[in-house]
């Protein structure tokens, strides 16, 4: 990636449009970077849409994904004002900002590369599956799990119906109906306790969602806090938990390209999944 968009700038004659196309090509091959949504992607890590909120992004912790944002966002605004991407590059910003994708390509981590946090509301993620942390009956309830029954129609309860319930640690899929993803993929988690099986409960609700991701051939998920909220599941905890379960997941299934998103409703929650991530 950091290649091709080098030897673009190059050369001057129509470089944006060349630099466009080469982005644009590599976001809608990876669907997981949301190329559509990069104004999102960026306020979530606390960068505006704008020049001086950009060139000021401290790059260096950033994932491939933020990055791609701020690429996205400079071409994006060459289209209203034109002779933005010029300052730029002038600016040496995007020179910046593909020295961090040469350091993440490099660094072959594909593990990190694959995995990031946002804050915003999941309903609205573009990708191919966000998953629902739904009780065991399937038919609706309280946070996530009624926004998402709201944000998909009355089509998602009537498919939920047939499901006859789930147990808690496992998952089952239906179609996204008018959500924004294809897919939702429903699992249980565990009512806090504080023994050991709530850990591996809720380790399994991660690992049975993405086993059926892969057993669908989908590519990119969203997972939001399983039983962080009514389930009063210690939100430090339960977020270790669903790192290294997922970590886990890709290091094994590493030939299987999927990128995971844990969507953050809040900055407490965002602020934790950000730090443990950088861990």
């Amino acid at each position: 990636m950091y290649e091709k968009l080098t030897s673009i700038l190059e050369d001057n004659s129509e470089f944006v449009k060349r630099f466009e196309h080469e982005l644009f090509t590599f976001t809608e091959t990876n669907p997981g970077y949301g190329w559509n949504r990069y104004g999102e992607i960026l306020k979530s890590h606390g960068i505006n849409w704008d020049s001086e909120s950009m060139k000021m992004a401290d790059v260096s912790k950033l994932s491939g994904r933020t990055v791609i944002a701020l690429l996205m966002g400079a071409v994006r605004a060459e289209r209203i004002f034109e002779g933005t991407f010029k300052e730029f590059l002038e600016d040496g910003d995007i020179e910046k900002w593909l020295t961090r994708l040469k350091e993440i390509d490099e660094k072959g981590d594909i593990v990190e590369q694959l995995i990031f946090a946002e804050k915003g509301d999941i309903t609205e993620l573009f990708v191919d599956a966000i998953v629902n942390a739904a009780n065991k009956i399937l038919l609706g309830g309280g946070g996530v799990d009624g926004a998402i029954h709201r944000a998909a129609g009355p089509e998602l309860l009537a498919e939920c119906r047939t499901l006859h319930g789930c147990q808690t640690g496992e998952a089952k899929i239906t179609k996204g109906y008018n959500l924004s993803a294809n897919y939702v993929i429903h699992t249980v988690g565990p009512i806090y306790s504080g023994s050991d099986k709530d850990a591996t409960d809720l380790h399994n609700c991660y690992w049975n969602s993405l086993e059926l991701a892969k057993e669908n051939n989908l590519h990119s998920i969203a997972f939001p806090a399983i039983s962080t909220g009514a389930y009063g599941y210690p939100l430090q905890a339960a977020t270790k938990i669903a790192i290294t379960a997922v970590r886990k997941w890709l290091e094994e299934h590493s030939d299987y390209d999927i990128q995971v998103i844990f969507s953050c409703f809040d900055e407490k929650t965002y602020t934790c999944y950000r730090r443990l991530l950088e861990q």
